[in-house]
C-alpha cells in the first residue's frame, strides 16, 4: 500500500484558522533566518490574565505549530513555557520570534518585568535555554529564575 504524505502550505494552515471556532487574529511574520511564519492569538480581550501566541511554520511540507504561553499579573508578565517540541524545527527562529512577540505585547500592556523559570532535563536543553534568554538580555538568578526589566 502506497501512503502519500499530505504536503500543506502556510495559506492551508490559514485557512484552518480562520475556520476555527475560536476567533483568532493572525498576520505573517519573518523569522531570523527569513522564512516566513503565521503568528497568531485569541482576539477575544477577556483573557488578561493568560495569552497564548502560536506560531505555525511549514517546513517541506509539514506544519508546525509552536506556542508561548504567558501570564500577567500587575506590571509582571511571567513566561510559563515556550515550546517548539519537534526537533527539525529547533533552530529555525521560532522561539526567537515568539519570544519577540511576547515582549511586543508587554511592552503595549506597560509590562515593567517579564519573569519566568528555565524548565529542563539535561544539560545540553540547560545551556540552549541560557544562551536564548540571555540574548534577549534576561539575567538568569539562582541557574533557573529568569528576570528582565523593560525600559
Amino acid at each position: 500500500m502506497n501512503i502519500k504524505k499530505h504536503k500543506t502550505t502556510l495559506e492551508k494552515q490559514i485557512e484552518r484558522i480562520e475556520k476555527s471556532e475560536f476567533d483568532y487574529v493572525w498576520e505573517f511574520r519573518e523569522t531570523k533566518n527569513r522564512e516566513k511564519v503565521v503568528i497568531y492569538q485569541h482576539r477575544i480581550e477577556e483573557y488578561k490574565e493568560l495569552l497564548v501566541i502560536y506560531l505555525m511554520g511549514v517546513v517541506k511540507g509539514i506544519p508546525s505549530r509552536n506556542k508561548i504561553s504567558l501570564g500577567f499579573e500587575g506590571t509582571n508578565m511571567e513566561i510559563y513555557d515556550i515550546e517548539v517540541l519537534d526537533e527539525k524545527f529547533m533552530s529555525r527562529g521560532y522561539g526567537t520570534t515568539l519570544l519577540k512577540e511576547g515582549l511586543l505585547v508587554a511592552k503595549q500592556r506597560g509590562v515593567k518585568t517579564v519573569t519566568g523559570n528555565i524548565v529542563t532535563t539535561n544539560d545540553v536543553h540547560y545551556s540552549r535555554q541560557v544562551h536564548f534568554y540571555k540574548k534577549f538580555g534576561f539575567n538568569i538568578k539562582n541557574k533557573l529564575e529568569l528576570f528582565l526589566a523593560l525600559e
